[in-house]
């Protein structure tokens, strides 16, 4: 196997990746993305393998915040994600709307 490939990968704990649970004990994964919009990110753990695109993992922290906004002044979930951009209210907050619009949009 190509040494350029293994390079790719790494070995690191689960809190990596939180949201593809494949055990508790490590990890392995790719370290980085080619294209954060629109990659996936392979992990392989000891109760199983899984995906999640690099972008959820960036940004799941930002949009958590926003969603609670858009509900208290909904009291309802947004039908597409351009529909919380009005309640995002830092540039981080903001950017991670703009790239999962930008995902969304392929």
């Amino acid at each position: 196997m190509d040494q350029d490939i293994l390079d790719r990968w790494e070995i690191t704990s689960p809190s990596t990746v939180p949201n593809v649970g494949v055990g508790s004990e490590g990890i392995i994964t790719e370290k980085a993305a080619v294209d954060e919009i629109y990659d996936e990110r392979n992990v392989i753990g000891a109760q199983g393998f899984g995906s999640v695109d690099f972008l959820t993992t960036e940004v799941e922290p930002y949009l958590g915040q926003v969603y609670k906004a858009y509900y208290a002044a909904n009291k309802s979930q947004p039908a597409e994600i351009s529909d919380v951009l009005p309640y995002a209210t830092t540039l981080e907050q903001k950017a991670a709307v703009q790239k999962m619009m930008l995902q969304q949009s392929k």
